[in-house]
């Protein structure tokens, strides 16, 4: 199993969680810059009251059949001078959207570079499966053929506990290269949330 780099790194980009975050605290500026900018250039608030009102001598009949008070107040406000606060809350704003740009820019730098340094990992991993099966097969055969020799004192003692050593280590390096394969595979569907196995995204089903 083969996995490509560019793949991955676009699934990463789809799918990985801080990667998504960074968007969507961007997003959140851009929306409050543009909010600000439009009150920047002019703010207009409108209020309207209208009183309602009963006396009961029960506290459920209060708010029933209400009475228009007498009269109504509608209020306009339109601010003409605010000292430069409506800009200085834009250029905030402002600043606020390219500090969470760059965070987000460097966020994806750093997920697309784990991505591709753990893609190249785990293809290279593979290799080294496969060298120390090879190992251990030797190692196995070696340590058969040496104790067959032993039985019919062909070989001695150290050479049997030699060709066993080898063999039990045979078998520990295949066993870590294993471990370190599907670590490294794991870690990559992590990264970008994706199964390679059966290519297809991971889903979550209680």
């Amino acid at each position: 199993m083969q996995i490509d780099a560019a793949k991955a790194i676009a699934l990463a980009r789809e799918n990985n969680p801080a990667y998504l975050e960074k968007r969507q605290i961007t997003a959140e500026a851009r929306r409050e810059a543009e909010r600000t900018k439009v009150e920047k250039n002019l703010s207009v608030s409108l209020d309207a009251s209208l009183g309602l009102n009963q006396v009961a001598d029960n506290f459920s009949d209060a708010y029933r059949n209400l009475l228009s008070q007498d009269k109504a107040t509608i209020t306009l406000s339109i601010p003409l001078k605010d000292w430069g606060k409506r800009k200085n809350a834009y250029l905030a704003a402002r600043s606020t959207v390219d500090v969470a740009e760059r965070a987000e820019q460097e966020s994806a730098r750093d997920v697309e570079l784990e991505v591709a340094l753990t893609v190249a990992d785990f293809n290279e991993r593979q290799a080294i499966v496969e060298t120390s099966r090879q190992a251990l097969t030797i190692a196995e055969d070696t340590y058969a053929q040496t104790l067959q020799r032993f039985i019919r004192a062909q070989a001695n003692a150290y050479d049997l506990s030699l060709a066993q050593s080898h063999w039990q280590t045979a078998r520990q390096n295949q066993i870590a290269s294993l471990q370190n394969y599907w670590l490294s595979y794991f870690h990559l569907r992590r990264l970008t949330l994706y199964d390679y196995q059966h290519n297809k995204p991971i889903s979550y089903r209680q």
